[in-house]
């Protein structure tokens, strides 16, 4: 991708190893894919780099998502599946056009909006791993968290 915009991949690479290993949380859909697809990267382009953070606090919306969404298996089996992205961004009412799933750009912008909405559930009163992240995120941005949950997500009957 970068090469085909111009830019060599060793560049870009160099840059997302810096934004990797300086951010304080790191968000996926699906952790252990994408980590293995970035190792392999920075392994080829950047060989004498560290592959991963070890420091970073890890959210995959994926799999700390499965008994939230209850995604079924489509051959009859029991228990539920890891969701796919748009059946979490269902869930939790977030637009996604499936069309549109599997462009980097829109699913970051997917993943986004499911990673905000996550943080501001409260099941029980307690923090989760998506809220205890967020507020890690907002403040290495400095941006204030949300300290409540927008009306229709804390009434909803499918939170």
């Amino acid at each position: 991708m970068a090469a085909a915009r111009g830019e060599p991949p060793d560049k870009v690479l160099l840059a997302f190893h810096e934004d990797l290993f300086t951010a304080h949380v790191i968000v996926a859909h699906n952790l252990a894919f994408d980590r293995a697809v970035v190792q392999h990267a920075l392994k080829i382009h950047l060989p004498n780099m560290d592959p991963w953070p070890h420091t970073a606090h890890e959210v995959c919306t994926m799999r700390s998502n499965i008994a939230r969404v209850q995604a079924p298996f489509s051959n009859g089996n029991p228990g539920w599946k890891w969701p796919r992205l748009q059946e979490l961004a269902a869930h939790l009412r977030v637009a996604a056009v499936p069309e549109s799933l599997h462009d980097a750009g829109f699913d970051t912008s997917v993943l986004v909006q499911c990673f905000w909405a996550l943080a501001a559930l409260k099941e029980d009163g307690s923090s989760n791993a998506a809220q205890i992240a967020v507020r890690a995120a907002c403040t290495q941005r400095d941006v204030s968290p949300p300290d409540e949950p927008p009306d229709e997500l804390s009434t909803a009957p499918w939170v």
